[in-house]
This record gives C-alpha cells, structure tokens and sequence, in this order.
C-alpha cells in the first residue's frame, strides 16, 4: 500500500513473518507460513530480537526495562523517573500507566495500558448539577452541591427532605406524635382522655381499662384519637390511614405494592426480579410504578437491530440502525439512519414546582465552532406530546451536545404515551439526516 515498514513493532510470530516478506524480501503477497526448510525457532529468537530490543524480549532474557527503551536504553513515561539500577522507573503519573507481560509463542512482550481521564477529556455523561470524578478505568459523577442535615441527596443532586416521621423505629419517645418539618421535625405529646373504667398507661400513649364494663360503655366513653384526621394525617401514611382504637393503621394499594418495615411507607414490588410476571421469552419485562410492562420492540424494514444496546438505570434501550439491500435506492435515500426505543416510569408527583428533566439525548461527536459545511443538530418532538406536558431543549455540558426532554406540567395518571423525538442534522437549512427515538412513557397512579 506504500506505507513505511515499521519493524520495531511487537507482533506475533506468523504477523513478524509478513513483516519480514514485506518489508525485507520486498515479496508482494504472504500467508505469514515458515518456506520450506526455514527454522521457526531462529526466527523467534534472533530475527524477532534484531527488529526491537527495546519492545521484543526473549523469555530466558531476565534483564529489561519497566516501561519502555528508547535507542536501546531504558526511559519512563511521563511523570516517572529512571531509578539508579537504569532499568526501573518510580514515581506516579498523571495517567496511571502500567506495564503487562504479555506472551506470545514463547516471546515475552511489554505492552503499555493507560487510564483515559474521562473527566479532562470531555468524554463522560455527567449532568450539570453532578461533578466528574476521575477513577482507574472508569469516573463517577459527584454532586456538586452537598445537602445539609435532614436533607438526602438524589441521583441529579437535588436535595430531597428526610421525613424523619418515617423511619423503622420513630425519633420521638414513647408517647410523643411525630410531625415533619423541612430538614428536621417536631415531637409533641399525647394528650388523651380517658373514659370510665380507663386509664392512661405507664407512657401516657392509651387507655387501659380498670374494671369490667359493658360494651355500651366501651362505645359511649373512650372519642380516642383520630391520627388520620390531625393536618398532618397525609403524611402519617403514604397511601391510606385507618384509624383504630388509640392508634392507626397504614394501608397499601392492593397490588404493586407492599408495606415497608416501618409501617406507614409503600414500597413498590419488582414484578421483574421477583418473576412474578407473565412476560413471554421473547417479552422483555420491564417494572414500572405500581405493576409492569412486556415489552418487545422490532426493527421496521430495512433496519436492523445494533449490537450496542446496554440495559441504562431505569430503561430498557434498543437501536436499530439502517441496512440497505444493494441496489436499494429508496432506503439509500431515506434520511432516517436509526430508531431507537426506550422506556421510562414516573410517579405522579405530588408537588410540581419546577420542570424535571427526564430523558439526555447526547450527540455522538463533540460540539465545535459552527463551520460553513458542519451541519447543525435540531431536537424536535414528533407526536406523543399528551397535553404539551413535555419539551426538549439543546445545551452544551462538557463539550457535548445534549438535548434534554423535561416535563413542564404534572400529570396525574395512570398515563402510557410514546413520546417520538427527532435528532436533525440541518445542513444549510436543510436536514441531510435524522435519528428517531421513540420514549415509552408510562407515569403511575400514585405519587410514590
């Protein structure tokens, strides 16, 4: 192809043979096989060792460089230095390089693996309330902003109060009503009266009788107290209060849910990882609020399914991408290079102040200066819009496009909806091509 021959590269033993056919004995065509008569075994350890000393070891050679050899002496990467034996390197750097053996038909190779700083580079997906944090292969995403006491922070930052009424055991004593405030909450004691042949218990919570009586008795002298009826009887139980004879009882939704350990919180059932579904093999099973979904999604004609389709936090995720049959200019022609389709639950939530920002659709390639041939990225929402409850807007986050689909209005459901959404590459005005993506909204009857 006249390419330069570059012969201090560490190949395996059949690939270093087409090298050498190559670029040595100028032969046009190779299958990488020993000629006839030729030793394999000298070519391992003689011809392989005269390309690179530096970069190609024989294995009964102990002695050698930690990282790297250049013109036959030993260097250190970046941020390390030689020590005095001028063989190992000391000292940390900023990518965290280290060397692997790695051994290849009885030669030993020296191959350099470097963390990737998604951070510096650009290339995580962090939203703007989250902070990137560097790790060795990987990064995180840190809340920027740290919530005070009584608070608890969510997975986009926000600092959520702590209804402290709620935990397992209660943080009043015996006695004493819990009332929840911002950030913290208030104790305040029982104040019961007791009817004839009662009396209050040892810690002042109920009446206990003290004598034999009617039942008529009982009804006309204990008007107890309604828990459920106080101001803050909505918040004593996630879903239902019952009231009982000096306390109260909290109540679920039949199905979906269940009680959770403190008594007065509804947990929802994960119909998927309990199996308790009745999804096919070809369904995927997907939980929302309350219940769940099976779902199956097909590629239209054309299409074909991508083999990068990771199962994301929440949503199940599926791309199908264009394949044309050969002479098929009407598929060559179809701007629409790829669907895909996801799904995502929501509660009806209780209070609605401020938009929430629900799905990210970012841009494959990082944003840059607008250039006369660069084509220009438009979001748009194609149907599935119920009540204009959602939009989506375009902004930059860390030298990414990204546009991010929020819900403006509450909704109260049950609601199911398929938001279709368009990525548009405007050209001069005109869209040159498009990606579909389909959003499977499904919001819950219930706040929780």
């Amino acid at each position: 192809r006249g390419l330069s021959c570059d012969l201090t590269l560490a190949v395996w033993y059949q690939c270093g043979l087409v090298s050498r056919a190559c670029c040595v004995d100028r032969s046009p065509n190779s299958d990488g096989k020993p000629a006839p008569g030729e030793n394999k075994q000298t070519w391992k350890t003689s011809e392989i060792r005269a390309f690179d000393e530096c970069t190609t070891v024989d294995i009964h050679r102990s002695a050698g460089c930690s990282q790297s050899c250049f013109n036959g002496s030993c260097a250190c990467l970046e941020g390390y230095k030689l020590k005095a034996d001028a063989k190992t390197c000391e000292g940390q750097s900023k990518h965290h390089s280290c060397i692997l053996p790695v051994q290849y038909d009885n030669v030993s190779v020296l191959c350099v693996v470097s963390d990737i700083d998604e951070c510096e580079t650009g290339t995580h997906n962090c939203g703007a309330e989250l902070e990137c944090q560097n790790t060795a292969g990987s990064f995180r995403c840190r809340p920027r902003v740290q919530c005070g006491v009584g608070f608890i922070q969510d997975a986009l930052g926000s600092c959520i109060d702590i209804n402290e009424c709620l935990s397992v055991t209660g943080p009043c004593p015996s006695g004493h009503m819990c009332f929840n405030t911002v950030g913290s909450y208030t104790c305040q004691r029982h104040s019961v009266t007791c009817g004839r042949g009662y009396h209050l218990n040892a810690d002042g919570s109920r009446c206990v009788g003290t004598e034999t009586i009617t039942s008529n008795d009982i009804k006309n002298d204990i008007w107890n107290i309604d828990e459920c009826a106080l101001p803050t009887g909505g918040h004593i139980c996630s879903y239902r209060c019952h009231n009982t004879p000096g306390s109260f009882l909290c109540t679920c939704p039949a199905t979906g849910y269940t009680l959770a350990p403190n008594g007065r919180s509804c947990q929802d059932i994960d119909e998927c990882v309990t199996s308790t579904h009745s999804c096919s093999e070809s369904e995927s099973c997907f939980n929302i609020q309350g219940g769940y979904k099976c779902l199956n999604f097909d590629c239209p004609a054309n299409y074909r399914r991508s083999g990068d389709t990771p199962r994301v936090d929440r949503a199940d995720f599926i791309r199908c991408v264009k394949s044309c049959q050969p002479n098929d200019i009407s598929c060559m022609l179809n701007p629409i290079l790829s669907f895909s389709h996801t799904a995502i639950s929501l509660p009806t939530f209780r209070e609605f102040n401020k938009p929430e920002e629900i799905v990210f659709l970012r841009s494959p390639t990082p944003s840059h200066l607008p250039h006369m041939d660069s084509p220009e990225i438009v979001y748009d929402i194609l149907e599935g819009n119920v009540q204009n409850s959602f939009d989506i807007i375009k902004r930059l986050d860390h030298g990414m496009i990204v546009g991010v689909v929020r819900q403006v209005k509450p909704l109260v459901g049950p609601v199911s909806s398929v938001l279709k959404l368009a990525m548009n590459y405007v050209t001069n005005g005109v869209v040159s091509h498009r990606n579909i993506i389909n959003v499977h909204i499904y919001v819950s009857e219930f706040w929780f």
